[in-house]
C-alpha cells in the first residue's frame, strides 16, 4: 500500500478519475468478470451454493495492491497500477452489493 500511495501522490485525483483505461479496467474487474463467473456457476450442475457465492464475491473484490509492487519490480507502468487499485477500491463500495444481489 505504501508503494501504491507513493505512486498516487505523484498525480492528481481528478486525473485518476478521468482515466479511461483505469475506468475500463475497473468495469471489467468489478462487473464483467463476476457476471461471467455467475453465469458459469449457473451452468455447473451440483455446485454447492456456498461455493458459488464465495467465488462470486471473490471475483467482485478490488484489484490487489501488490500489482503496483510487481509493476515497480519488473519495470511496468506503476502509475496505471496504482490508479486501478485506487479506483477499484473506491468503486467496490457500489459493485460488491450489486453483485451480491445475484446470489
Amino acid at each position: 500500500m505504501l508503494v501504491t500511495g507513493m505512486n498516487l501522490a505523484q498525480g492528481k485525483v481528478s486525473d485518476t478519475i478521468r482515466d479511461k483505461d483505469s475506468i475500463s479496467a475497473c468495469v471489467v474487474r468489478l462487473l464483467l468478470f463476476p457476471v461471467i463467473a455467475w453465469a458459469v456457476t449457473l451452468l455447473l450442475p451440483g455446485l454447492d451454493p456456498l461455493v458459488a457465492g464465495v467465488a462470486l464475491i471473490i471475483m467482485a473484490m478490488p484489484a490487489p495492491a501488490d500489482s503496483t509492487v510487481l509493476g515497480e519490480q519488473y519495470g511496468g507502468c506503476t502509475q496505471a497500477g496504482a490508479r486501478i487499485v485506487f479506483l477499484s477500491s473506491l468503486l467496490c463500495i457500489l459493485t460488491i452489493p450489486l453483485i451480491s444481489l445475484l446470489l
